[in-house]
């Protein structure tokens, strides 16, 4: 930041860009959320109530989403206004996800996603895990995978609906990733990154476990 521009204190690393004109927005923990400019002024400041962790999301009509310590997601308007608030039972620390047809999924530490329309009405919460501080990925068929604390890879189907879950030796906090093929790659805190096959029988889930890599050497540990 350029010297004389105002500080930005207790800051986290949650931060997004906002093309063409470079705006960074940053979330903090002194409980506000800031528009900071390509030469390092503050352009907004934004009470938020709450600690900020998530990295924001940007819509792709200009619209922000950001998930705050205080249970909510603040989505700010273009200029910078507050139109609404959306409601989960724990912080939000996982990027939220904004579709093209404006729904909003939300990742919760009360162990759920949220699903809400363009308009703020909740559509479907998915069954209480525990909490989820990882961003979600979706497959193929819209499916959709997320990580928890309660040591698993989960996925859910469109609607919010269980079709599997795959238990690690670790909590799984990082955000999985959905290679063209549908393969899913995610790490998890047992010190192993894993990836997962999809296969047309949902009921077989130890079948789904292609590898096990280890992070540092690459090596394959063991293949089923």
């Amino acid at each position: 930041m350029r010297p004389g521009s105002d500080p930005v204190r207790d800051c986290l690393v949650a931060a997004r860009l906002r093309p063409p004109d470079g705006t960074v927005f940053i979330g903090s923990n002194d409980r506000k959320f800031y528009a900071v400019s390509a030469d390092g002024h503050i352009r907004m400041t934004l009470p938020t109530g709450g600690g900020v962790a998530s990295s924001p999301t940007l819509g792709a009509d200009g619209t922000l989403y950001v998930g705050t310590d205080r249970r909510t997601v603040l989505v700010v308007a273009p200029t910078g206004e507050v139109v609404r608030e959306l409601q989960t039972e724990g912080p939000v620390r996982g990027a939220v996800a904004a579709t093209p047809t404006g729904d909003v999924l939300v990742p919760s530490e009360d162990g759920s996603i949220y699903a809400f329309d363009a308009h703020g009405a909740l559509l479907w919460k998915t069954k209480t895990t525990s909490a989820i501080d990882s961003s979600r990925a979706f497959g193929r068929d819209h499916t959709i995978y997320f990580g928890a604390f309660d040591r698993a890879l989960h996925a859910v189907d469109s609607g919010g609906h269980e079709k599997w879950t795959f238990k690690t030796g670790g909590p799984v906090n990082s955000s999985p990733a959905v290679a063209d093929d549908g393969t899913v790659f995610f790490g998890s805190e047992d010190k192993e990154a894993l990836r997962c096959a999809p296969l047309e029988d949902e009921d077989d889930v130890r079948h789904r476990l292609v590898a096990r890599l280890r992070p540092r050497s690459h090596h394959l540990l063991r293949r089923v």
